[in-house]
């Protein structure tokens, strides 16, 4: 199982300029941080992703995580 992963920033008055984001496992990662340019793929079945964005005047904000459980087994359905 896989899953198309797309990040999008809004709410800055001087705009968003770019982001950036990095994966891991289930624990954080101390890899730098890739700048996002388009969608990308998660396909472990546990992931942290940790992200942020820039505005247009190079202010940043502090990194946000998010940890997904991409769930492979299919659904039983009992009658």
């Amino acid at each position: 199982m896989a899953a198309r992963i797309v990040l999008t920033s809004n709410g800055v008055a001087s705009g968003a300029r770019d982001s950036f984001y990095r994966v891991s496992g289930a624990s954080p990662s101390t890899a730098p941080f890739t700048a996002f340019t388009a969608s990308f793929t998660l396909s472990g079945a546990e992931s942290t992703i940790e992200f942020y964005s820039r505005d247009n005047v190079f202010n940043a904000e502090a990194p946000r995580s998010r940890s997904l459980l991409l769930d492979s087994d299919p659904p039983e359905v009992a009658l």
